[in-house]
């Protein structure tokens, strides 16, 4: 394999590799080691003189319509704030409609969306209601994909979901994709998808993916619900489906039609409510929590995404004849494009994986 502006390229043709029920050696060092993902980190970037975070971005965003799936609490609420004080139309989603309302009217938000992510129907029927009502034919400038869970068991939906499947995966998916032609509708479209780059230590499972979202192979069992690898495969599919959606944007864009722009950010480890609740992460967080970034910290990177700056030349680029620094479905953290694989990690999808993850999504979404 071999990375191409922060893009994994030259996807293995192979038998794909056996499952991972393990994160390598390799990985877990280079992952848990290294401090760039703390508020270290952070400081670090401004002493080499880095752009400053946490900041509203340096551009106007009136006129345009920002919809934030998860946007009421910790990072998802610090990008909606964000965005919303540079003057965009912010739409935020979430469960509970007193703490949506609210977060709302503090955060200058135009509205608040009562919806429950890992209910397939309920996400397929909000993203129609909302293209067709809210919308009433205007185009969506931006989506951010925020809604993300790590559950502390097995537990599934009424729908017969695995919760943080349907939550972080198939929702996510049904929502993208239902919003597209609203989105292709956008002179300069963009779509941030927010990822944990706890996905660096698993590669793209899809089998495992089934058996978690079907209860086999032990994910049902009591004690065999592994919390942190059903979070990680979740989310390395997400960045597997936001390089297969770039891909066909692309496609379009040569083919003369309007593209959207699409990007997945790591907000790197920051202090949340999600955090603080999961069990599994329960001794992981007593021992780095006074290292965490705050939600406005994790939120500047998927805010600058949102706000079209990755442009070259940011907010001098016009915005109707947009140049991308990196390539479409690129994966950020700290503004910068990453390898979506840790070196010597064997992480590394094949196309056959890519193809199956996308049948899958297809096939759950329906069902």
């Amino acid at each position: 394999q071999t990375v191409e502006q922060g893009k994994c390229v030259g996807h293995s043709r192979g038998r794909p590799p056996p499952t991972m029920t393990r994160p390598s050696a390799a990985a877990l060092v280079q992952y848990m080691c290294n401090p760039m993902h703390t508020a270290l980190g952070i400081y670090l970037l401004r002493l080499v003189g880095a752009p400053a975070v946490a900041q509203p971005p340096p551009v106007l965003l009136h006129g345009q319509t920002v919809l934030v799936a998860g946007g009421t609490a910790g990072i998802g609420r610090a990008i909606a704030g964000a965005l919303a004080a540079a003057g965009a139309e912010v739409h935020i989603t979430g469960r509970t409609k007193e703490a949506g309302e609210r977060a709302a009217r503090e955060l200058g938000c135009t509205a608040y969306h009562c919806v429950d992510h890992s209910n397939v129907h309920e996400v397929r029927r909000f993203a129609e209601r909302f293209a067709i009502d809210t919308l009433g034919g205007r185009p969506l400038d931006c989506l951010v994909n925020n809604v993300a869970m790590m559950m502390n068991g097995f537990e599934r939906t009424s729908e017969g979901h695995e919760k943080a499947c349907a939550l972080n995966l198939i929702g996510f998916h049904v929502l993208t994709t239902a919003l597209l032609p609203a989105l292709e509708r956008s002179a300069c479209a963009r779509v941030v998808n927010v990822v944990s780059a706890g996905m660096l230590l698993f590669g793209l499972d899809t089998s495992a993916l089934r058996d978690l979202d079907d209860g086999a192979a032990g994910w049902a069992a009591p004690g065999g619900y592994d919390a942190i690898r059903a979070y990680a495969l979740t989310h390395r599919a997400r960045v597997c489906l936001t390089a297969h959606w770039a891909e066909q944007q692309d496609a379009r864009e040569r083919a003369g039609s309007r593209a959207v722009r699409f990007s997945c950010a790591h907000p790197g480890w920051v202090e949340t409510p999600g955090l603080r609740g999961a069990d599994a992460m329960r001794a992981w967080y007593t021992l780095t929590r006074a290292t965490l970034r705050t939600p406005a910290e994790g939120a500047d990177t998927p805010v600058w995404l949102a706000a079209g700056l990755d442009r070259i030349g940011g907010a001098g680029a016009r915005a109707d004849k947009p140049v991308f620094a990196a390539r479409n479905g690129a994966f950020y953290w700290d503004r910068a494009p990453r390898a979506t694989h840790l070196p010597f990690a064997r992480t590394a999808e094949s196309a056959d994986q890519l193809a199956r993850l996308v049948e899958f999504c297809d096939a759950r979404s329906r069902a």
